[in-house]
């Protein structure tokens, strides 16, 4: 039978999750608590869950986040420049 994780081990987790590093709490979690790969995403998984359900608008970002926001906001402003000056 496992032991529970440290306060520290814990919160390091949360602190991964919470930065979208879910391979990487994956990686810490199995190496501090010397389990499986099956155990490691198991319980990584479960803290990720106990997290989503404690704050459901909390600091939790999805990995796939990209940049497109980004982009529509640098493209705007030129096209509408391009629209006025050829208008």
């Amino acid at each position: 039978m496992m032991s529970e994780p440290s306060d520290d081990v814990t919160n390091e987790i949360r602190d991964l999750l919470a930065r979208g590093q879910k391979l990487q709490a994956v990686k810490f979690y199995r190496a501090s608590q010397a389990t499986s790969l099956l155990e490691a995403k198991n319980a990584i998984e479960a803290i990720e869950a106990d997290l989503k359900a404690s704050t459901p608008e909390g600091p939790l970002v999805s990995s796939k986040t990209g940049c497109a926001g980004a982009i529509v906001l640098l493209i705007l402003p030129v096209t509408l420049a391009a629209a006025y000056l050829v208008s």
